[in-house]
């Protein structure tokens, strides 16, 4: 850590320390020269000044201790006082007992008190020197002589000499301070221009300075190669500069790529994910509500289709500049894949600013759009959600709106709708479908279902719709209006499709081989379907694997499917028709119904939707459009069946208006495989099925659903 930090220093600071702790170094070690040499000084003098006493007390005491006499040896040892520096001396006689004291203090001690084996351990300390020394006379000892000194005396001195040393070190420190920040100052002097020439370089990036320094040293040589590495970045900048200049412009343009919308211009979903978890937060902090509005267009895909990507692009980007029309300060509107938009905005518990904002967004969207010429009508469905609970987090909020979205869709498209537990459970057993689904034709869950189609001239069973029926272990039997679509939007109706058809052909040639009748069996694909590119093969393969005459195999299509009238999807039907296979249009007449279709596609049979049906002997409207479209068929020499026949009276507006086929649950119900050999036999044996349709009650489900 000291030497990153020193490292940070600039060379004029580390100069100084340098120079300060060789400085700082030299007078310590001449203090400690000057002070040990003066505390040496002043011990061996205050020593040699106790030895001298002790020495004439030595000999001063000698009579005194022969003779025992203490009022001498008291006397002798008072002359003490006279020297500052003594606290207290003991003269002892040789046998050892007090025979005078002195102390500085002239505290009264006891003799019995003071005994000279004690005295003779004490040791000498920095406050106190102790002197112990015998009284020898005719070489023989005769006494003891004990005195104690304090070193104030000395340790005054010698704090006098550390005063004045330290003084004068201060001083010569501040003088050697001084001198070296002159020199440093002269050495560092080309250094610091030479830095300041590359700071400046640095921060201005102004290649044409040079550095004016003319030395013959180590730093001249070094403004010389400063000054060629100058030149020659100055050289090559001007070769880079239009350079960068190009990368810059392809830089801006991937950052726009990688953000925003090449069609529409607005921000992408990669910066829409960037933004949602940061409004959540920010709506959180202010105790605001996150909102978020998801946007689909309703049939952009037959725009798209019918008028070609081009102005399904233009229509886009209206729409987007229409969105963007209606939003106040801080709301943000994306455009998140396809025909998917979406709008974040800070709203309150009640959704009060979505709700206007969302019928704003529907008004306007539903005006026309004139593109290239071309009057264009478009509905948008919405669902909103909101960061009402605490901790959501964005992918739950874009969830929930793509739920509600979902349920706006499903109640008729071109409205809005707020999340719900409703749709919350709605969501959630649509995906417990997704789920189930994925697994389900392996776990056998899955039946197929044929009800008759009549000639109604003979009342005879000319063939039969092939018709999934899904019996799911908790929910039991489900709508196929439920999960053929959930099927769809998840792929597995590509697996599950392929087995219906291998079902059908092996039910048709069962019947075939039974009756000796080759029944004309429907099968409905979905626009799922239809896409793969090799579906024309798979349904070939199925008629030849399984025996069947493939003129036997009408393949069921509705009129959205119909829709992707591209090349590639004609010249599938055309194959399928040359091998044999027939086509019909389903559901004729709900959907986008064009003439063009009957035109374009090799179609073999019209079926008539039961919405037309149903009230055809009561409603004049349903029964003008039913005998039309009889009418053209007829014209045009394609089959027509009729669906959802469940009076006499239908039957007969039908048959008297030439229809030539119907289905229904007046001749039957959708059946299992195993009650169609019944049904078959009874219809060859009745002049109608409405009076068999009674017996087969017992053995087929009414629950089952169309």
């Amino acid at each position: 850590m000291f030497s990153a930090r020193l490292n940070n220093l600039s060379i004029q600071i580390k100069l100084l320390l340098a120079q300060g702790v060789v400085t700082i170094s030299a007078l310590f070690v001449l203090l400690a020269i000057v002070l040990g040499y003066g505390y040496t000084s002043f011990r061996n003098d205050l020593y040699n000044d106790l030895d001298t006493q002790a020495t004439i007390i030595e000999h001063s005491s000698t009579a005194a201790l022969l003779f025992d006499d203490k009022n001498a040896a008291n006397e002798i040892l008072s002359t003490l006082n006279l020297m500052g520096s003594i606290n207290r001396a003991y003269l002892f006689h040789e046998t050892g007992h007090l025979l005078a004291t002195y102390d500085k203090n002239q505290q009264t001690v006891r003799a019995s008190e003071i005994r000279l084996p004690a005295l003779r351990k004490l040791k000498s300390s920095f406050k106190t020197h102790i002197l112990t020394r015998d009284i020898v006379f005719d070489h023989r000892v005769i006494g003891t002589i004990f005195i104690e000194a304090n070193l104030d005396k000395l340790n005054t001195r010698l704090g006098l000499l550390v005063l004045a040393v330290m003084i004068a070190a201060f001083i010569g420190l501040i003088i050697s301070l001084l001198v070296s920040i002159r020199i440093n100052k002269f050495l560092t002097q080309p250094i610091l221009a030479l830095t300041n020439l590359v700071d400046k370089v640095s921060s201005s990036h102004d290649y044409t300075v040079r550095s004016h320094l003319l030395t013959k040293d180590e730093i001249g040589s070094l403004s010389v190669g400063i000054n060629a590495m100058l030149r020659s970045i100055e050289q090559r900048d001007e070769l880079l500069e239009a350079e960068l200049a190009k990368q810059k412009q392809a830089e801006k343009a991937l950052d726009r790529l990688a953000y925003f919308d090449t069609v529409t211009q607005l921000p992408n979903r990669h910066y829409f994910n960037q933004q949602l978890q940061k409004k959540i937060i920010e709506a959180e902090r202010l105790n605001k509500v996150c909102c978020l509005m998801f946007i689909d267009l309703d049939d952009f895909k037959v725009i798209n289709d019918t008028y070609g990507h081009r102005v399904g692009d233009e229509l886009l980007a209206d729409v987007g500049h229409r969105l963007k029309e209606n939003l106040r300060p801080g709301d943000e509107v994306f455009r998140i894949g396809g025909d998917e938009f979406a709008i974040l905005i800070s709203d309150n518990n009640q959704f009060s600013h979505a709700r206007e904002l969302a019928a704003k967004v529907i008004h306007n969207c539903a005006e026309k759009f004139i593109i290239n010429n071309n009057d264009l009508y478009i509905g948008v469905s919405i669902g909103i959600s909101g960061s009402t609970q605490p901790g959501i987090q964005a992918t739950d909020l874009l969830r929930s709106a793509d739920s509600a979205m979902y349920r706006a869709k499903n109640e008729g498209k071109n409205n809005f709708k707020l999340f719900s537990k409703e749709i919350d459970d709605e969501s959630h057993f649509r995906n417990y479908l997704e789920t189930a689904l994925r697994s389900a034709l392996g776990r056998n869950e899955f039946e197929v279902y044929y009800q008759p189609i009549i000639n109604l001239k003979s009342e005879q069973i000319v063939g039969f719709e092939a018709l999934l029926r899904w019996h799911e272990p908790i929910y039991g039997d489900i709508s196929p209006g439920i999960f053929i679509p959930c099927a769809e939007r998840i792929g597995v109706i590509i697996p599950i499709g392929e087995w219906v058809l291998r079902q059908a052909c092996l039910q048709q040639k069962k019947l075939r081989d039974e009756f000796g009748i080759d029944f004309m069996m429907n099968v409905n694909l979905s626009g799922r379907q239809l896409r793969e590119f090799d579906v024309v093969h798979k349904i070939l393969d199925v008629v030849s694997e399984t025996g069947i005459n493939p003129t036997a195999l009408n393949i069921e299509l509705t009129e959205s499917v119909l829709m992707d009238n591209s090349q590639s999807t004609i010249n599938k039907f055309h194959v399928l028709r040359a091998a044999g296979v027939s086509i019909s249009i389903d559901d004729f007449g709900t959907g986008y119904s064009s003439l063009s279709y009957l035109k374009r596609f090799p179609i073999n049979t019209i079926k008539i939707d039961r919405s037309f049906i149903m009230d055809i002997s009561h409603d004049s409207e349903d029964q003008a459009i039913t005998l039309a479209i009889i009418a053209l068929a007829n014209t045009l020499k394609l089959t027509v069946v009729a669906e959802g026949v469940e009076t006499t009276e239908q039957k007969r507006i039908l048959r008297q208006n030439n229809c030539e086929k119907a289905q229904g649950y007046l001749f039957s119900k959708p059946l299992p495989s195993p009650a169609l050999e019944s049904v078959v036999k009874a219809n060859f044996s009745l002049n109608t099925l409405e009076e068999h349709n009674q017996n087969l009650i017992n053995y087929v489900d009414s629950s089952n659903l169309d």
